[in-house]
């Protein structure tokens, strides 16, 4: 909705000159510090996908009965006797407040199950009012969130994922802490256009794609043992860097690693 085809023109020449400048900055290292038996490798843990459409998702578990906030003079804070669901934003995880498990949990354990499919539905179910999309790309429970590496004690109840153009944060640090509210969030508004486009990785799968941009990850390893001009066909995990970089050097992949050697990429 913000497009301008001369601000696109000066944008795009920034990044090819960032590019430039991350490609000489390696050039450099490689000249100072390389030999022909160093192994070289370049990898990023995310990119990022222009998001400009915000989700109240105070308001939309507020007009639900599952949160509640209350005045302070630290402003408005979650009101634990009140709040049977509570939302967190980075990552994107809802923790049920459980008796027995939370310091301030009003959910008896007989009403969890039904408590959590009832936030999945609204999560699965949440649509821009303006244009009738779906917001949400994947709503897992944690047992479920195992297969993308998460599911431990630290990961919400439920774990789920926008699709582009949507996000949560847009920049002000108290978006953020959802254990606080500001004036606007708690106002009756669900979806909106933000003032600005930003770039957000962590709402999004990691091969979520908008456009000419994609949220995939660099990968580019070079040296010996290493096929030259290799495309890997299949997605790998950046928990396979370390096992690879292991095996490179002749020592053992470490016992907790969770990622797998890259056989593929190798001679």
């Amino acid at each position: 909705p913000f497009y301008d085809e001369e601000k696109a023109r000066y944008a795009w020449r920034y990044f090819i000159e960032s590019y430039k400048i991350i490609d000489e900055f390696i050039g450099l290292l490689l000249e100072s510090c390389a030999t022909p038996d160093t192994l070289i490798i370049v990898v990023s843990d995310h990119a990022a996908i222009p998001a400009w459409r915000v989700v109240n998702i105070r308001r939309i578990f507020i007009n639900e009965g599952l949160l509640s906030y209350k005045a302070s003079p630290d402003g408005y804070l979650v009101d634990w006797s009140r709040t049977k669901a509570f939302p967190w934003i980075e990552p994107l995880m809802v923790w049920i407040n459980l008796v027995g498990r939370d310091p301030n949990g009003i959910v008896e354990a007989k009403d969890y199950e039904d408590l959590r499919e009832q936030v999945v539905d609204i999560l699965q179910n949440l649509r821009d009012p303006d244009t009738g999309r779906k917001i949400t790309a994947m709503v897992l429970r944690r047992e479920e969130s195992v297969n993308i590496g998460l599911g431990d004690e630290r990961t919400g109840d439920i774990v789920y994922f926008l699709k582009p153009p949507y996000t949560i944060w847009h920049g002000p640090t108290e978006d953020l802490l959802t254990y606080k509210a500001t004036e606007d969030h708690l106002k009756d508004w669900l979806v909106r256009d933000q003032s600005r486009i930003t770039g957000i990785h962590g709402y999004y799968l990691p091969n979520e794609r908008m456009d000419r941009f994609s949220n995939t990850a660099i990968f580019i390893m070079n040296g010996p043992h290493v096929k030259k001009g290799e495309k890997l066909k299949k997605p790998i995990r950046l928990t396979d860097i370390a096992p690879t970089i292991s095996y490179l050097l002749g020592i053992p992949v470490p016992r907790d690693c969770e990622g797998r050697v890259i056989y593929e990429a190798l001679i």
